[in-house]
């Protein structure tokens, strides 16, 4: 910028300068003409297109006052091949020579592509070994670092040897020295297990190093990038090639026809070298070591013969370029003004060369673009040499990353193990000096170590929980946790024994019962009720009561003990399990127990030991019947409760029948769909087989028909006799008689006897018992139509017979087919039950026997009415046996049949499922009168009312 008043100091210089593309007509067809005629142009003092024309001016020229931005002038130069803008020669091929260039690039970069990518996949499995194997290193060094020792046992021996000693002779004091002296040798043995324990671990980790993984896997992935190098000059060489090839193609119409390049294949190391595995086996054993990374050096090397490989092919290359160029000579147009130049003297040699050329001679788009052709070929030569140079230098530098990230991998991970057994070592050896000042302090105390002395791992402690000899400690009186809501089993016994002396029964008036609690919690010296139950207001225990047990007017006080025991109510298997415990011990089934087998029943919860005691003498207390027996049948039945009514009535059928019943409805259902479809399947099995069966039969049946009359002379009806002359004639008795045992021996030798089984194809032969039966049973039919010769008499044409069952055709033993051998059939399964006493089952859904559950299964799902009432009467309370409708009075038995009926499935032979009774609606309203057989949290309750949450 130039200021006010301010004088130019020089002449100002202007500068005109041609730009490109914006010459005239006549300019464009100079340009034409080719470059040949730019010698004649400057001969007769034309000046070049880039010719600058300088004027200056002698005076001094007043700026304006004006501020003028100055603007940079623009040199706009003509881009260079490989720069944006320039426009590349299309240039054209014969057909053949530019297939073969392009398939020759295909097939390059697929292959370049392809090894490049095997190669990378052989890096990644090469590299990710390396973790995997750093892990393994860390365990295994792990496991022989932490292994056991024999230190505890010394020290455990020594401590016993200790406190035999007598009291009088620890006081001692050559006794005490000698005493530490025995301290000091142990203390030496256990520091020479703590040595040899680290040398040990020290030659395990050595012996990790020298199995030279680390050196096998670095030299694999050092040859990994060798072989990537040698892609790269593969690459190389043959871009180059293939830039010669096309661009003399270009020229010539042809091939480069110069001696090819030279292919060098890279040596590879060695995977047992050992100058590289002595020296990273030395940077993995040595922590303070200072020594090179032996790898990056070996590719360096390899890296140096890659690039002189590259200098030398590219300076090949280039010859053959310069070579090119300078045989290249285009003639001039006809009719041009240019000036012929003077041809050189040329070798024999270059002379040849020019002479295949001009039998080639370039056409006119070459001959005009002969310098852009040159330019963009060196351009290509440069550009891929530069490539190559930089792809093998970055691969080298990632190979040294690579290498670098393994060795710090491998050895941080031997060099912490070498950390961690120096740590265990100091630690072990510190817990050895501790155990041995302890002794010591001991010996001067002169007293005995009461509680053992442990040396596990490398800590010392004292383990108060193991004494090595007793001592004298007065028993410990068992205390029970008290609560404010929840009562103690020491007061459960008081009121306990309070309703025993009311009502041994179990049973009170629920006016009776309510007073009762009133008085405890108003006015009870004994303190027999929990703490807080004093807050209870008066007019909230009628109504506790009531949420306790319902609107009854009789109370069972022995649940409100076992709502207050504050014990896990048992599940259906925990009833079963005890109800068979307790059956060991009776075996009348008198249901009955003596209190001595009483105690030794574990039950289903576990409490401390007093604790459980105190629970058993409360429940013996509970249910005894006499000083010596206890109804345990009784006390089970009554921890029968779950969340529901039927939950808890289920495990009340549960108990009484001794098998699992389903009361789930959901559960249920879903069986008795199960069983329906089991059935149809069953019954779907058995038409098959008794279809089978009638084939079979009908098959014998079609054999046999065919075997009697080929054979029907042959059998008891003929008599077979030799006919004689008079003087040798046989006496009569001599007559043979063909019998049936010769006749079915002879049929069943026959091939005849076979059948084929349906099923398998095989052919199976008829057996012996049932062909003779059935054989002699139509001989006797057809010897009725047969005269006293054995002769037919009216035979008739076979008419179809409809197949005979096989109880009327065939003995029942007969196998029918493979699955029939060895299997009794349904028929005679029914037999023998009914020789067992079983009842008969009623048929239904065409024959299929139901009614019966055919394999065991963990629940009872079908009960009978019989079973059902039985099973009732022992779980309901005989207060409850009576339900009242209107002013009628129906009994249990009655209530139980008409639920019963109602629930009752036809589908399973009338009987009903354990699920809709216990779910049934009327059955539920009636029992749902007594809260028997819900589990209730009295406690709970009470600190409800307390608080004022419940009304």
């Amino acid at each position: 910028m130039s200021k006010k008043g301010d004088k130019k100091g020089r002449p100002k210089q202007k500068a005109v300068k041609e730009e490109a593309g914006t010459t005239t007509g006549e300019d464009k067809k100079s340009d034409k003409k080719g470059k040949g005629k730019g010698k004649g142009k400057k001969d007769k003092g034309e000046a070049p297109p880039s010719h600058v024309v300088i004027i200056r001016e002698d005076k001094y020229t007043q700026l304006p006052e004006v501020e003028i931005e100055e603007v940079e002038p623009s040199t706009d130069e003509p881009p260079k091949p490989g720069e944006p803008g320039w426009e590349y020669l299309i240039a054209q091929l014969p057909p053949d020579l530019s297939y073969a260039l392009a398939s020759m690039w295909e097939n390059l970069e697929d292959v370049y592509i392809d090894d490049f990518q095997q190669l990378l996949f052989i890096k990644r499995l090469l590299l990710n070994a390396v973790m995997p194997f750093s892990n393994y290193a860390k365990q295994y060094m792990t496991d022989v670092i932490t292994a056991p020792d024999n230190r505890k046992d010394y020290l455990r021996r020594f401590q016993q040897i200790y406190n035999e000693f007598d009291d009088d002779v620890r006081v001692d004091l050559e006794f005490k020295a000698e005493l530490h002296c025995r301290v000091q040798e142990m203390k030496d043995k256990l520091i020479d297990l703590c040595d040899q324990k680290m040398f040990k671990c020290e030659m395990e980790r050595g012996g990790l190093i020298n199995q030279r993984w680390a050196p096998r896997q670095l030299i694999e992935l050092l040859n990994t990038y060798i072989s990537a190098f040698q892609l790269e000059l593969d690459r190389f060489l043959d871009t180059q090639t293939l830039i010669a090839d096309y661009y003399t193609g270009v020229i010539t119409k042809m091939p480069n026809i110069e001696e090819a390049l030279v292919k060098e294949n890279l040596p590879r190391v060695e995977i047992q070298d050992l100058q590289l595995a002595e020296a990273t086996s030395r940077l993995l054993q040595y922590v303070d070591t200072k020594e090179e990374n032996p790898f990056t050096k070996r590719a360096s090397d390899f890296l140096g013969i890659a690039l002189a490989y590259v200098t030398k092919m590219d300076k090949v290359a280039t010859e053959v370029y310069e070579k090119t160029r300078n045989l290249f000579n285009p003639q001039p147009i006809p009719g041009g003004k240019g000036k012929k130049e003077k041809k050189p003297k040329e070798s024999k040699k270059g002379g040849s060369e020019k002479n295949m050329l001009k039998l080639f001679e370039p056409d006119e788009k070459v001959k005009r673009n002969f310098q852009k052709i040159f330019d963009e070929w060196i351009c290509a030569l440069k550009g891929e040499t530069a490539r190559v140079n930089v792809r093998l230098n970055l691969l080298r530098a990632d190979f040294v990353r690579s290498v670098n990230e393994v060795l710090s991998t491998l050895q941080k991970t031997f060099h912490d193990i070498y950390e961690d057994i120096q740590k265990r070592y100091r630690a072990e050896i510190n817990s050895v000096n501790r155990a041995c000042e302890l002794l010591c302090r001991a010996i001067e105390a002169g007293m005995k170590i009461q509680e053992e002395l442990v040396l596990k791992d490398d800590e010392f402690f004292v383990d108060s929980k193991y004494i090595l000899y007793p001592s004298e400690v007065e028993k410990e009186v068992y205390e029970e946790p008290t609560t404010d809501y929840i009562f103690t089993v020491k007061q459960l016994s008081k009121v306990t024994n309070i309703f025993l002396d009311l009502a041994p029964s179990g049973w009170l008036p629920l006016r009776s019962f309510t007073f009762i609690l009133q008085d405890m919690t108003v006015n009870d010296q004994q303190r027999s009720v929990p703490k807080m139950w004093f807050n209870l207001p008066v007019e909230n225990i009628d109504k506790l009561v009531i949420e306790l047990f319902g609107r009854f007017e009789m109370v069972p006080w022995k649940e409100f003990v076992l709502y207050n025991l504050m014990v896990p109510f048992p599940t259906e298997d925990e009833l079963l399990a005890c109800r068979r415990a307790y059956l060991e011990y009776d075996e009348q089934a008198s249901e009955l127990v003596s209190r001595e087998d009483f105690d030794k029943v574990d039950l289903w919860f576990d409490e401390r030991l007093e604790k459980l005691l105190l629970i058993k003498d409360l429940l013996y207390k509970l249910y005894r019947v006499d000083e010596t027996w206890v109804n345990y049948t009784a006390m089970l039945l009554d921890f029968c409760k779950g969340k529901t009514t039927s939950e808890g009535l289920g495990k009340a059928l549960t108990l009484s029948l001794g098998i699992k019943v389903c009361s789930d409805k959901e559960m249920g259902d879903e069986q008795a769909t199960k069983m329906v479809l089991e059935r149809a399947m069953y019954e779907e099995e058995l038409a098959r087989r008794e279809e089978e069966r009638f084939a079979n039969i009908e098959y014998i049946d079609t054999i046999v028909d065919e075997l009697v009359d080929q054979t029907v002379h042959l059998c008891e009806s003929i008599i077979i006799e030799e006919v004689f002359d008079d003087e040798t004639q046989m006496p009569e008795s001599e007559h043979k008689r063909v019998t049936l045992d010769d006749d079915v021996k002879r049929i069943t030798e026959s091939p005849s006897s076979f059948k084929k089984d349906p099923k398998t194809g095989s052919r199976q032969k008829v057996p012996v018992p049932e062909l003779k039966k059935i054989l002699s049973n139509r001989v006797s039919d057809t010897s009725k139509n047969r005269d006293e010769k054995g002769v037919q008499i009216n035979p008739e044409p076979d008419e179809y017979v409809e197949p005979k069952r096989r109880s009327d055709t065939l003995d029942e033993d007969m196998p029918l087919n493979e699955d029939d051998i060895g299997r009794p059939s349904s028929e005679q399964l029914l037999e023998v039950q009914e020789m067992e006493g079983e009842p008969e089952v009623e048929v239904v859904m065409s024959g299929v026997d139901v009614g019966k559950e055919t394999n065991e299964k963990p629940f009872r799902y079908l009960l009978k009415v019989e079973e059902l009432q039985d099973a009732l009467k022992r779980v309901i309370p005989d207060y409850f046996r009576v339900r009242k409708i209107n002013t009628e009075e129906q009994t249990l038995d009655e209530f139980v049949q008409e639920i019963y009926e109602k629930c009752k499935r036809p589908e399973f032979n009338d009987e009903a499922f354990v699920h809709d009774i216990l779910n049934d609606e009327t059955f539920l309203e009636h029992i749902n009168i007594t809260s028997k057989f819900l589990v209730r949290n009295a406690p709970k309750m009470v600190e409800e009312y307390v608080k004022g949450n419940k009304i």
